[in-house]
């Protein structure tokens, strides 16, 4: 599973009501300081997909520019 952290979407400009000022707030408190990109997940989407991540399971995965950590 995937579990993105606030990540520059529809959603997101939804939540804030678009204003660049909540983004803002959203960034500073995250570790990384910004918001994430959707090509940012669908990479992890990707590996996980991919032989790569093949003994790879049951695993949640947070992208989420370090909140959780």
């Amino acid at each position: 599973m995937v579990a993105p952290g606030p990540v520059q979407t529809g959603m997101l400009n939804r939540f804030t009501g678009n204003s660049d000022e909540v983004k803002e707030q959203f960034a500073a408190h995250n570790p990384s300081q910004r918001v994430g990109r959707p090509e940012e997940v669908a990479q992890t989407i990707v590996f996980i997909g991919s032989d790569k991540a093949n003994f790879l399971t049951g695993e949640s995965i947070a992208v989420d520019g370090g909140m959780l950590a």
